[in-house]
């Protein structure tokens, strides 16, 4: 049985640092889809000579036997002088986002030009962009972070929104197809817990905004009196960038392959999996009571004195 020794590669403002050429105690990386941001945080020993300032560029790659692999990348917020060294606390650049807030408006433009015009505002660079959504007028009102806004335009579509290793943003559909890691009981899994989680209420309709009757030609002026129907039973949603039926049913679909994603949810311990990253599909396989298929909603990589683990939020269906 070999035995796996964990490393880790401190990116400092360009520099390139081993953990004990860091002095790094320890490093936590949590990664989520949106609207949670990336985050790390990095414990500094006393004696170390590099700590960053607020500003400064980090990447963190880790792994084991001299094969780190990138995780995270992104800025240095917060910088905390404690007795026993720094606490160095970083986001990913899609926090540039939260930050910025500016009123424009998009007509007659798809998801991803807006994700786009949005991502090259703020100054964070586009990573896989794929909403396909035919987007009658979008308004972004500067009570709201771009951010916010991103987000939202997002789940209207059906898309995950997650960072990538090197601080690039992704805003794509679900995966799909096999999975890409299989965590095996008594090998990579350490531990588990799954819930089958009881279906909530119907989801509330998709009707169009402001869509033209259609009660003919000669009313197309007309807006349709009830957007969800004639005798709608409860509320409905009805979103102001939606104006055909076309958008209103990918959206409602969306919603509801969202909800039935949710079915099974848990959580999972296992060694360090680097490559593991939020959206992705994985098996924990070898279960006492069958196999799991599940899709990644979190992802939290520790690298400290007691070795290199890996916790995993999961949902999946029954």
């Amino acid at each position: 049985m070999s035995r796996l020794t964990p490393v880790a590669r401190i990116t400092l403002d360009g520099q390139a640092l081993t953990a004990p050429e860091a002095a790094l105690l320890r490093a936590e990386v949590t990664l989520g889809l949106g609207p949670a941001h990336d985050r790390c945080w990095l414990e500094l020993h006393a004696l170390s000579r590099n700590v960053p300032s607020p500003g400064g560029q980090v990447a963190v790659a880790l792994g084991f036997d001299g094969s780190p692999e990138d995780v995270f990348t992104g800025t240095a917020v917060r910088v905390e002088r404690r007795p026993q060294g720094s606490w160095v606390e970083c986001f990913a650049p899609s926090w540039k986002l939260a930050q910025r807030r500016a009123a424009q408006a998009w007509v007659g433009q798809g998801a991803t030009q807006i994700v786009n015009d949005m991502l090259g505002d703020a100054g964070v660079d586009a990573g896989t962009v794929g909403a396909d959504l035919d987007v009658a007028v979008f308004h972004a009102d500067d009570r709201r972070s771009r951010w916010a806004h991103l987000v939202r335009l997002a789940q209207l579509a059906g898309c995950d929104v997650a960072s990538t290793p090197i601080g690039a943003l992704d805003v794509r559909p679900p995966k799909t197809g096999p999975a890409s890691a299989t965590l095996r009981r008594g090998a990579e899994l350490i531990a588990w817990r799954a819930a089958a989680v009881e279906a909530g209420p119907a989801l509330a309709p998709v009707g169009p905004a402001g869509a033209a009757s259609e009660a003919g030609a000669e009313l197309w002026h007309l807006p349709l009196a009830s957007p969800a129907g004639d005798a709608p039973e409860r509320e409905a949603f009805v979103p102001g960038a939606l104006r055909d039926r076309n958008s209103v049913r990918s959206a409602g679909q969306a919603r509801a392959d969202a909800a039935a994603r949710r079915t099974v949810q848990g959580e999972a311990l296992c060694w360090g999996q680097p490559k593991l990253r939020p959206g992705d599909l994985i098996t924990l396989a070898d279960l006492p009571d069958g196999d799991i298929d599940a899709r990644v909603t979190a992802v939290t990589q520790v690298l400290d004195a007691d070795g290199f683990a890996t916790w995993i939020d999961f949902e999946g269906t029954t």
